[in-house]
């Protein structure tokens, strides 16, 4: 019945809310990581991560294509890798929002590594028709508390990097020709 002291009250909640955020990506941050390695379903995976971020995709109204076998076991943690690939996800359906006149559309495609690859699980990649990645920021995107958002804690792009290392792996960015961006995982 008072909409004045109701703002002020979202307001604090919205504050309390992005704290708690900040301080559980911290502490996730650096605590020590460990990949708990079990055979898993990198499809499932996948499609997990996709139901997770679907709202946020179809809110946007962003084209997405998916591409890779129906099933894929590898030796992985699918706890984190399936944040890997949520947080990619999620990453790329922010920077296409930035970018209202051109086309949204999202690829995911893994794989088994080809043979000429040192990776010796799989292949992920995330691409997107977003803005890209400027070259004054690409050399900093993984460092801990690099953002370029006004609401980003600059750690997500670090977990994910530390994900992938503790899982002996590595992943590169790279702009696209056509724009946009891309991530590679090679595990």
């Amino acid at each position: 019945d008072r909409p004045g002291s109701l703002r002020v009250v979202e307001k604090i909640s919205n504050g309390v809310k992005r704290l708690e955020s900040l301080v559980s990506q911290t502490l996730h941050f650096t605590r020590e990581m460990r990949v708990n390695r079990s055979r898993v379903d990198l499809a499932e995976i996948v499609e997990q991560s996709l139901e997770l971020a679907s709202a946020r995709l179809h809110g946007e109204a962003i084209e997405l294509i998916v591409r890779g076998e129906k099933e894929l076991p590898v030796d992985a943690d699918a706890t984190l890798m399936g944040q890997v690939v949520l947080n990619l996800l999620l990453n790329a359906a922010e920077a296409m929002a930035e970018n209202a006149d051109r086309p949204r559309r999202l690829t995911v495609q893994y794989g088994a590594p080809p043979s000429s690859s040192e990776a010796r699980h799989f292949h992920l990649s995330v691409t997107d028709t977003g803005p890209g990645i400027g070259p004054d920021v690409m050399d900093r995107i993984f460092n801990p508390f690099f953002t370029t958002k006004d609401t980003g804690t600059g750690l997500g792009l670090s977990i994910v990097h530390r994900i992938i290392e503790a899982h002996d792996g590595a992943i590169t960015v790279k702009n696209l020709s056509g724009g946009g961006c891309g991530f590679e995982i090679r595990v």
